[in-house]
């Protein structure tokens, strides 16, 4: 399979009960080549210290923070317009994904 990257966008507010499962399911994927793009839409809960302990441990997971909470769609725009893959893949923030979730749609595709 060619060596394609894939950027996640993942749109957060106030998921904090959620977040860290959802990131570790894309992080235990056995496709490696992708990028997480988190963009919170102010949350006001825990939800950024626990996606900052990702960022810091990967460098594939990234954080976009929104001043105002603008809803869904915009922050899903704003992950696109960061996207540096050559492939798009969505997750929510209250999603689990198997661990071949992303190979298994690349070689699909």
């Amino acid at each position: 399979m060619k060596n394609i990257k894939i950027s996640i966008i993942l749109p957060n507010y106030n998921s904090d009960r959620y977040i860290g499962e959802t990131i570790k399911s894309v992080l235990k994927q056995n496709y490696k080549l992708w990028e997480l793009i988190i963009i919170d839409d102010n949350s006001k809960d825990n939800s950024i210290k626990i996606i900052n302990n990702f960022v810091k441990k990967d460098k594939r997971v990234k954080l976009i923070k929104l001043k105002n909470n603008f809803g869904p769609a915009y922050a899903r725009n704003q992950g696109l317009n960061a996207a540096r893959g050559e492939y798009i893949s969505f997750i929510d923030s209250d999603d689990i994904w198997k661990k071949n979730k992303l190979r298994f749609q690349l070689e699909f595709m």
